[in-house]
């Protein structure tokens, strides 16, 4: 077995503690602006895509580095999908825990009595919350 240099080492053990520091202020710098940004989280979106969204909208600054936070604290498979409102100003960390509570944006319909199904799908679909033809063609 061959013997590791100490320098190879001592190497190794700079780059480790670099790649956490890189992560660890990255994880806990604050996104700039201020208000809140209404973002669509698709259903199956892997967290690539996630961060991506994020990154467009000026939530995270970089989607790679999201992406790497996101599997190191375990949270990578437990995003949900939805529609959310973000708020600006926050750390891609506590962005990851809205994410993975799961708080997403509730619409409000009131269906009056004595519509028929399809006055039903078109109410709903107006705001393109179903599609209409799919959604009679479940009924």
């Amino acid at each position: 077995m061959k013997k590791i240099p100490v320098w190879g080492l001592g190497l190794f053990i700079l780059l480790l503690l670099g790649g956490a520091a890189w992560i660890g202020i990255y994880a806990a710098t604050p996104s700039s602006g201020r208000g809140e940004v209404t973002v669509f989280i698709p259903k199956g979106s892997s967290v690539r895509r996630i961060g991506t969204i994020l990154d467009r909208q000026g939530l995270v600054d970089n989607d790679l580095r999201f992406l790497i936070l996101a599997r190191l604290t375990g949270k990578a498979g437990h995003l949900q999908a939805g529609e959310y409102r973000l708020p600006r100003g926050r750390t891609p960390l506590q962005i990851l825990r809205l994410l993975e509570q799961g708080e997403v944006i509730r619409h409000q319909v009131t269906i009056t009595e004595g519509l028929n199904i399809s006055q039903i799908a078109t109410l709903l679909a107006r705001d393109n919350w179903i599609n209409r033809k799919r959604f009679l063609a479940l009924t």
